[in-house]
């Protein structure tokens, strides 16, 4: 690979971020309603398989009310439905066929709303179908979409381009939309690294390819996560300072191809503090744009886990690119679907995520996941394999409608334990007002507002009878209240973020390079075993447009003892190595931690951590 300069300092470091200025539209859904989803007040049209004769399918409702019966058909046409998730149920078969109906957008999403989905779209849909899985995400309200790009795939030749393939298709279609796209990658080619579930060996690889995709791309993708999950073994098992390292390169790269391009973190699986803490002692925080992290827990674990990364994240906005709560699917293996009572909380759930997530002080969330996906025993997916919806899909429409550029206020506190309800400034159907989600963590319970309602939805977005003293049940309910009401309200104020670092990401890259495989991901420490002494070869990256001359030293807890101190001169794009040498104490079962410090003047200062654990 050529390694060109191309990207100046003062262009390179402009961390923040303007939305793109995409086409603000209300979306209509395509020519035929692929998967059967239609806005209130269409005409409905629906295919339905073949069956031998004599065949009765059952239209029902989210309720299961029965709406219709149908003999021997293979289409049925519709009165005008309300608002709501329904199914064609046959006889004598566990499959049916749905359909949703949705309350049109009345006014287009705003660009900052931070309601996002999980597409899987360039892996998850053959051609014919990516163009309708963007639009039915627009549809929905949402405003970012995730989706996966392969770095093998996109280059898979070291010298060569980009090259033009299914992701370009994916992006055109999803910023066609509307949508925001945000992309995440999360293999090396094989030329770029002799394992490719790991970052490559040479971080200059890393930077050129974020700097052509973000050029590529620019006014398409608004948004890069550099790795997916980097923490964990699946995606390559590293250690907090590798991830800072890669970040930092990554991150340069993608700033040198488009200065107003968003760099997110690339997001943390696990809320392990070792890697946490061994990531954050780098110094990462003017090297991410927003903190990223992953969560599939219960809604009562949502603070103390929030609060982990928070106290992390460099002041940073908290993006949650990955959340849901996994349901096991029962049944027909060919199918893999959800059972009825699975399939409601699913859709309860999804509401109940984006609400305490939000609350947090998220300022985008994206739901795992669009497309039917299935791991083992788990259903992930809130449309089916032919893009029919679960009611999930429903319950994304009222969120993305209803919480339209939300920011909390406050999780609502009063006589009541049994009531859960946090409070958001929002813009549903495009007008302020302050929008109540609420639910009961019992079987009933009632809420007193201080103000009359000006609407009430159901978690799928069904208008419901309004009133000031409102029944609740665990479903959640949206409460859409006029502004100012807050005022009246008792309300536990949302978790502030830390101050913003105002450091500047510097040019200069270090990057240790540890001569054995061992790790120890709980410490988030490289590994000694059989040896007393080891030399760790330190490379000094220059992503910068001027050559550099700097002093690398370095240092360690009490016990161990470094051996580094080198002057380096590195031209534009050049990286060397320089050896430190450590010997720990002779003590068992030690964790040693050590800083590598560069100072390169104008160039600017670079830092180094990392552990090293001796058996």
């Amino acid at each position: 690979m050529r390694f060109s300069p191309r990207g100046l300092l003062g262009v390179i470091f402009t961390s923040v971020w303007t939305p793109l200025a995409l086409a603000q539209s209300i979306p209509t859904p395509l020519p035929g309603n692929p998967g059967n989803v239609f806005l209130r007040g269409e005409a409905v049209r629906i295919k339905l398989p073949e069956r031998p004769s004599p065949h009765i399918w059952r239209l029902v409702d989210y309720d299961g009310k029965l709406s219709g019966t149908y003999t021997n058909a293979t289409e049925a046409a519709l009165a005008r439905l309300p608002v709501g998730f329904y199914r064609f149920i046959g006889e004598n078969t566990n499959d049916w066929v749905s359909l949703a109906i949705l309350e049109p957008l009345h006014a287009p999403i705003s660009p900052q709303s931070p309601i996002g989905i999980d597409g899987g779209i360039a892996w998850g849909y053959a051609s014919n179908q990516i163009s309708a899985a963007a639009n039915l995400s627009r549809l929905a309200g949402v405003n970012w979409i995730r989706d996966r790009m392969s770095w093998p795939e996109l280059q898979p030749t070291r010298d060569g381009p980009i090259v033009t393939n299914r992701y370009d298709a994916a992006v055109d279609a999803q910023a066609s939309a509307g949508l925001r796209v945000l992309e995440v990658m999360h293999a090396s080619p094989a030329w770029a690294s002799s394992n490719t579930i790991r970052f490559p060996e040479d971080l200059r690889t890393a930077y050129q390819f974020f700097r052509e995709a973000a050029g590529r791309w620019q006014g398409k993708v608004s948004a890069f996560e550099p790795w997916n999950e980097a923490d964990v073994k699946t995606f390559g098992g590293h250690i907090g300072s590798e991830m800072a390292s890669f970040q930092k390169a990554a991150f340069l790269g993608l700033k040198a191809g488009n200065p107003g391009i968003m760099v997110g973190q690339s997001p943390f699986a696990l809320a392990g503090a070792g890697q946490l803490d061994d990531f954050a002692a780098n110094d990462v925080g003017p090297y991410f744009d927003t903190f990223n992290f992953h969560h599939y827990v219960a809604l009562s674990n949502y603070p103390a886990l929030y609060q982990e990364f928070r106290q992390r994240a460099a002041g940073r906005p908290l993006w949650v690119t990955e959340f849901c709560r996994p349901l096991k699917w029962t049944g027909d293996e060919k199918l893999k679907e959800l059972p009825d009572d699975r399939l409601v909380l699913q859709a309860e759930l999804l509401v109940k995520g984006f609400a305490a997530s939000l609350s947090e002080g998220t300022t985008a969330a994206f739901y795992f996941l669009l497309r039917d996906y299935s791991e083992g025993e788990i259903q992930f997916g809130i449309l089916r394999a032919d893009l029919t919806p679960r009611p999930a899909y429903s319950a994304l429409a009222a969120v993305g409608r209803l919480l339209n550029n939300a920011h909390p206020l406050g999780g609502v506190t009063g006589p009541n334990p049994a009531v859960e309800a946090y409070l958001f400034r929002a813009e549903p159907d495009g007008r302020p007002a302050e929008v109540l989600v609420a639910w009961s963590r019992t079987n009933v319970a009632t809420l007193d507002l201080p103000r009359m309602p000006r609407a009430i939805y159901d978690h799928l977005g069904r208008p419901l009878v309004i009133m000031q003293k409102v029944p609740l049940g665990p479903a959640p309910i949206f409460i859409e209240l006029p502004a100012g009401t807050a005022s009246r309200m008792a309300l536990e104020a949302p978790p502030l973020a830390l101050p913003a670092q105002q450091e500047k990401p510097s040019s200069i890259v270090l990057q240790a390079v540890w001569p054995r495989v061992e790790v120890k991901l709980d410490q988030s420490s490289y590994y000694m075993a059989d040896f007393a002494k080891v030399s760790v070869p330190v490379y000094i990256y220059n992503f910068s447009a001027q050559t550099v001359r700097g002093k690398v030293v370095a240092a360690a807890v009490p016990g161990w003892k470094v051996a580094l101190d080198e002057t380096v001169v590195l031209q534009p794009m050049e990286r060397k190595s320089v050896i430190l040498n450590v010997e720990p104490p002779n003590v068992p079962r030690q964790l040693g931690t050590f800083t590598v410090r560069g100072d390169f003047g104008t160039g600017g200062k670079a830092i180094l951590s990392l552990r090293i654990f001796k058996e």
